[in-house]
């Protein structure tokens, strides 16, 4: 089928989540500032909504408060943050080949994304800033998928109808969100799902001739 845009999650869609480094990256926030990691875990979680719809630090120094650090604990949660999603913002396998065809076959290509203010800060650096005409950043436009609004977001920026947007997410209620908002929208890999699904980025070009 021919759409008029292709719009691509972020994570665990076009970059992959590194989960034991995840795990560890929350030890190293904890550890930077000498608290427990379950305990860290818990006061981070709870901000979580803050920080994906807003600045960073506002949702930094909440936890601080609650666990009761002072000092520069703020500053140093956020270097760890920052040092760590700038490891990470590498594309997946595949991905920049699939975004290369499709704008070769005239696809605009959007992205929206669930993240905190520390990726809309380092994407310019990123492998995938040259060939995403129009990101999105949850924290930047202060809502969050899967609220339609943020979808209707992407495809205004991109100068086309929801109707006509193809929409890739691995979490199967952002891409309910993306149907209701009218888009066309499958699932990325194995999460419970009675809808349409890919197994491999690369089958995105199948879907869009």
């Amino acid at each position: 089928m021919t759409y008029d845009a292709v719009v691509f999650d972020l994570w665990n869609t076009l970059v992959i989540w590194p989960e034991d480094e995840g795990r560890n990256f929350y030890g190293a926030m904890a550890d930077a500032i000498g608290i427990e990691r379950d305990r860290f875990n818990e006061a981070w979680l709870v901000q979580y909504d803050l920080r994906a719809t807003g600045p960073l630090e506002p949702s930094v120094r909440a936890v601080c408060e609650e666990l009761g650090v002072d000092g520069d604990g703020v500053e140093r949660l956020i270097d760890v943050r920052i040092g760590w999603t700038r490891d990470a913002l590498v594309p997946r396998p595949g991905a920049v080949e699939v975004l290369d065809e499709l704008r070769q076959r005239g696809y605009p290509l959007g992205l929206i994304s669930v993240c905190s203010e520390e990726v809309p800060q380092l994407w310019e650096n990123t492998e995938l800033a040259s060939r995403i005409d129009e990101p999105v950043f949850s924290c930047s436009v202060g809502v969050a998928k899967p609220d339609v609004r943020i979808y209707g977001i992407a495809a205004e920026r991109l100068g086309v109808e929801t109707s006509g947007c193809l929409f890739v997410d691995d979490q199967p209620s952002f891409v309910e969100g993306a149907l209701e908002a009218g888009m066309d929208a499958v699932l990325f890999g194995d999460e419970p799902w009675d809808g349409p699904r890919i197994a491999r980025l690369e089958d995105v070009l199948e879907l869009a001739q």
